[in-house]
Parts: C-alpha cells; structure tokens; sequence
C-alpha cells in the first residue's frame, strides 16, 4: 500500500463515511489523502485487508496540521448528491471538500 503521508509527519485524523466504503487520513502537515476501502475483507483473518485499499485522491488542504475533520452525508435518493469533507486546520481556515474530485 502507497502511502503519500512524509516521513516524520504524523496522522492527526481519520474518518470513514456511513458505508464504511471511503476512508479519510489527515496530517500535520496539513495533506489530505482519500481511500477506497470497498473490497477490504477486514473480518477474513486469512486475507490480507491492506492489498485491498486504493488511494483515490491526495491533495495539500492546508498549510499546516489539520485540527478537525468530519465526512458530511447528502441524501443519496437526490440526483447528483456527494459526499463532502469539511476540515480545518491550523492555518485558522475551515474548508468544504468534495470527496468525488478533492
């Protein structure tokens, strides 16, 4: 599993969305990574879950170490509905992520 978190930085959040399907790490240095944790068996003891996990998107959300972060729900029935990440950071900034494109 590639894992674009710098050495040396440490992870500061995570959260998983309702389906349990999308994993989100932060850092502290202020980098935001998005995983696809669909096919991870994590109850099959005789697989390995982590060859499972695909990284989708990875982008610097803010200049320094992210302080929140919560994955917000539309409603699914609604065309065109999204997950959104809404994070904030040390750099005092409160930022909206669409999770489909970063």
């Amino acid at each position: 599993m590639k894992v674009n978190h710098a050495e040396g930085d440490a992870l500061t959040m995570i959260a998983v969305n309702i389906d349990c399907d999308r994993l989100v790490t932060t850092d502290t240095a202020g980098r935001m990574k998005l995983w696809d944790i669909s096919k991870a068996d994590f109850r099959n003891k005789e697989s390995d879950p982590l060859s499972k996990i695909r990284e989708m998107w990875f982008i610097q959300a803010h200049k320094s170490l992210v302080t929140s972060l919560s994955i917000v729900e539309t409603f699914k029935e609604h065309p065109g509905s999204d997950l959104f990440i809404l994070s904030s950071g040390g750099d005092c900034n409160v930022l909206l992520h669409r999770l489909s494109n970063g």
